[in-house]
């Protein structure tokens, strides 16, 4: 998640030693299960363009998945993570991909970040601070620097 490593998630599926379609199913029943219509996935890694989501809808499950594991919010909430492989030893370090969070310019409780061609640069955050009662998203956005100034500004919008 830190590392918006979305072959990770093949590797935990292969883990779990169950089928990619089965655990796709499990994510369409959970998707249904919160009341997300207009949310419909297709593979296990985000990457394939037949994945759909509104705004709202990507809004409301980070907001499920933020409050109800909060080691979700944990890990992708962190500027790096460090540890050692087993067996070898050898250290990796992986950078969170949300930049501002990596060079510490926005605190935030969790995040995702996502890319593309078909979708653009997408980004979903939950803040913290005084900004802790509020996600942002952006999706389809055309660089990276757009993608983190729309979310800044989102969190900082005024409510009326």
């Amino acid at each position: 998640l830190l590392g918006s490593a979305n072959n990770a998630t093949l590797a935990y599926v292969r883990e779990l030693g169950i089928p990619q379609e089965e655990f796709v199913q499990e994510m369409n029943r959970k998707a249904i299960a919160l009341n997300l219509e207009q949310t419909e996935f297709f593979d296990v890694t985000g990457l394939s363009p037949k994945n759909v989501a509104t705004a709202y809808e990507v809004a409301t499950l980070a907001h499920h998945a933020f409050s109800n594991y909060p080691e979700i919010s944990k890990a992708t909430s962190q500027k790096e993570y460090s540890f050692a492989v087993r067996g070898s030893g050898r250290e990796h370090t992986i950078r969170n991909t949300n930049k501002p969070v990596a060079e510490g310019k926005l605190e935030i409780t969790g995040s995702k970040t996502g890319f593309l061609y078909e979708a653009g640069y997408c980004l979903v955050v939950q803040g913290a601070g005084s900004y802790k009662d509020r996600i942002a998203v952006v999706m389809n956005d055309i660089s990276e620097d757009a993608q983190f100034a729309e979310i800044d500004r989102l969190l900082k919008m005024q409510v009326k």
